[in-house]
């Protein structure tokens, strides 16, 4: 069976340039692009996606829905440039984000929603901060914060830092002029992570902190200092500052006097957290094109799992050119995908496809006739009682007729009845288009077989993402043990009405 999701929100971010402020959350399309000048790369654009899955999570919880599998789907546009093989990644976004109405021709634009710089252009403390340590970091400005063979590069004052092993062992950092520091220079209002792994922890107080000026340490606190961290015990210490001045000094200090500290440090590292996203970079999904047609058909299952336990927040997805490729000059493309504003039948979604028939053998077909498909009869499927409109809250279960085409004729005095027969299992399966566009929306496959009960068989289908007031297309499809397909398209017509 299949069910449409559609986006609550999408928008796409835009580096080049004044774009990177700028919001296109009502544009008619999700943009994926790579600007050059010549062989240079200007810019790329990267794509935004959140979904509701409030109403999935519950069907998987009543048994509606079993073993499900997810897809994300977008639709071209309009293509240009486009490299003729190239992989698209999509990471879950590990920070919300608003959506936004600007678009691309407004001027000027509303900047009311996210951006490349921010997750929501309407404030200025919601720039893009690092999700986990993923691809959208910065250069490391720490000197020698992995400690391979020495602690060149810091400054201990009143203790004693000892290389070991590539860490730095603290010993004996037990009065408030006890430090061990570095100057790192940052970028005023600009956005960094600061991480640093603690071990071998024993007794006292100390922090971890970026100072801001030269204001003497005080018991207790720190006056003039941004606490990153407390150092007491064995931890990974990881934040998020903005830089205020051109130098500032990453101390670890004492914060008590009386009671020695010791402990060893790893892996200090700073980090600008750079524009375009914020995401979880070890959930990533890809799908890679060779000469093909640019729509993505991308398998999400394992974000989406995720998301349903509660690993990880639902804030959404990114769709970016994948790790290098993004960067390279030897890729290029301009993929403009609809959006769900330009209200069509191409909107983006995410497709769940799950197997759910019920076996079209033993006991399910109850007294009726299996149908002959060794290749000598002529066979005919068909709709049974097929309504013109069906509500979109129902899941109806359309039945499918079988028999073969031509009746023998005889010679009786009452009134000839056909008896349906029934398509034996994995031989019988249905598909569903839109009449206008020709778009399958339900394909023909191991989620869209026929099911049999005692009457005939049949299948069920979640009508509530299907796009109201379209006119929908049943074409059915007969596999033969002489490996044939047959297709029955016989204007099995319908609509989906509110």
């Amino acid at each position: 069976m299949y069910h449409f999701i559609y986006p609550s929100k999408d928008s796409y971010i835009y580096e080049l340039n004044d774009n990177s402020e700028k919001n296109f959350g009502g544009d008619n399309n999700l943009v994926l692009k790579k600007d050059f000048d010549g062989n240079t790369l200007n810019g790329v654009s990267r794509i935004l996606l959140q979904f509701d899955f409030t109403e999935t999570s519950k069907s998987i919880v009543s048994g509606e829905i079993t073993n499900p599998k997810y897809y994300l789907r977008l639709y071209e546009q309009k293509t240009s440039e486009l490299s003729p093989t190239y992989q698209l990644d999509t990471f879950p976004l590990s920070q919300s984000w608003e959506d936004g109405t600007g678009y691309t021709t407004q001027d000027p634009n509303s900047r009311n929603g996210v951006s490349w710089e921010r997750s929501d252009e309407s404030f200025d403390n919601t720039k893009w901060v690092d999700g986990d340590g993923g691809d959208n970091l910065g250069i490391d400005l720490v000197e020698n914060g992995t400690f391979d063979s020495d602690v060149s590069g810091w400054t201990a004052s009143n203790l004693t830092a000892t290389p070991n092993l590539g860490t730095a062992v603290i010993t004996n950092q037990e009065t408030l002029d006890d430090e061990f520091m570095q100057v790192v220079g940052l970028t005023a209002g600009k956005a960094y992570r600061v991480t640093a792994e603690i071990s071998g922890y024993s007794g006292g107080s100390s922090i971890i902190s970026l100072r801001h000026d030269n204001t003497a340490l005080t018991a207790g606190g720190v006056s003039g200092d941004h606490i990153l961290g407390v150092v007491d015990g064995n931890k990974t210490i990881t934040a998020t500052v903005y830089g205020t001045t051109g130098e500032e000094q990453l101390r670890f200090r004492c914060t008590a006097t009386g009671t020695a500290t010791n402990y060893t440090i790893d892996n200090v590292s700073v980090k600008e957290v750079l524009a375009g996203g914020s995401w979880i970079s070890s959930g990533a999904c890809s799908q890679s094109f060779s000469y093909e047609s640019p729509d993505v058909n991308m398998d999400v299952t394992d974000i989406v799992n995720n998301w349903l336990d509660g690993t990880i927040p639902n804030n959404g997805l990114i769709l970016k050119w994948s790790g290098s490729q993004e960067d390279s000059a030897d890729y290029s493309g301009d993929i403009n995908f609809f959006s769900s504003d330009a209200q069509s039948i191409y909107s983006p979604k995410i497709e769940v496809r799950w197997d759910k028939h019920i076996a079209c053998s033993g006991s399910n077909t109850g007294s009726l006739t299996q149908l002959t498909i060794d290749g000598t009869k002529d066979n005919y499927l068909y709709m049974i009682n097929l309504r013109k409109e069906y509500r979109e809250t129902e899941i109806p279960r359309f039945r499918v007729g079988s028999r073969q085409r031509y009746q023998t004729k005889s010679v009786s005095t009452s009134k000839s009845t056909t008896s349906t027969l029934f398509v034996p299992e994995d031989s019988g399966s249905y598909s569903i288009i839109d009449v206008e566009t020709g778009t399958t929306l339900v394909p023909f496959g191991s989620n869209s077989l026929l099911s049999c009960d005692s009457t005939s068989n049949y299948f069920k289908q979640k009508l509530n993402g299907f796009i109201n007031n379209r006119l929908y297309r049943i074409i059915l499809r007969l596999k033969t043990n002489d490996n044939k397909q047959l297709i029955f398209d016989d204007g099995f017509d319908f609509k989906v009405v509110s």
